[in-house]
């Protein structure tokens, strides 16, 4: 089995190359491309999974919801084409699950490209609401719309559009994050507060781990 190099040896090797030698090799592996980002959904692996759903379970810890689902839009594509990539439950609503024998809705959802007329509001107009109590948003649904949030108690969502803003270039709408609720929280402020920095900020993790992981889809805004 070959021997893994020291790092110490590497670096004393190159300091005993001359200056034009240095310059050489630094050219040279300036010019070797990065490692691509993955492209979504085909290239989604399972350490990506479990690690958005790590951060989303900060999101769900701050916004006191019952649930927090994120999708990204599919690589290359402007036009909303949601792919799901993270959902995290609260406790008790995992615990009712558990009781039913029903699997996470991770599993069953992780990677799916179904059609969400949320989806396709949230992503074009920046935020949304969903109160599942009031007719008029149900009937906008369409009738291939899973609903497994409703089923289950969700019964009013807030969702937010994910922005990047990547170095010269414009900021770009890539995805959306939500926020599920038995009702309609009474600090709806603070809540929206809380998902629109993790969803456009940098100063939290999401952000930064899909820019660095995914070739992001989506639109300039």
């Amino acid at each position: 089995m070959a021997k893994t190099p020291d790092i110490n040896d590497i670096l004393q090797r190159f300091q005993n190359l001359s200056t034009d030698s240095r310059q050489i090799l630094l050219e040279l592996l300036s010019q070797v491309p990065k490692k691509a980002r993955a492209r979504i959904p085909g290239e989604i692996s399972l350490g990506h999974y479990a690690e958005i759903n790590r951060i989303l379970l900060d999101v769900l810890s701050e916004t006191h919801a019952m649930q927090v689902v994120a999708r990204l839009n599919e690589t290359g594509k402007e036009e909303p084409a949601p792919v799901f990539i993270g959902w995290v439950e609260n406790f008790s609503r995992a615990r009712a699950r558990l009781v039913r024998n029903d699997p996470h809705p991770a599993l069953l959802r992780a990677g799916d490209t179904d059609s969400s007329t949320t989806y396709e509001r949230c992503f074009r107009d920046g935020s949304i609401e969903r109160d599942w109590t009031r007719p008029e948003h149900v009937q906008e649904r369409k009738s291939i719309e899973l609903c497994l949030s409703q089923k289950t108690g969700v019964n009013y969502l807030r969702v937010i559009r994910i922005q990047v803003k990547e170095e010269n270039t414009p900021c770009r709408g890539v995805g959306v994050l939500g926020a599920g609720f038995s009702t309609k929280p009474a600090d709806l402020g603070k809540v929206d507060e809380i998902l629109r920095t993790w969803a456009q900020s940098e100063d939290r993790e999401l952000v930064p781990y899909l820019m660095k992981n995914f070739e992001l889809g989506g639109r300039a805004l």
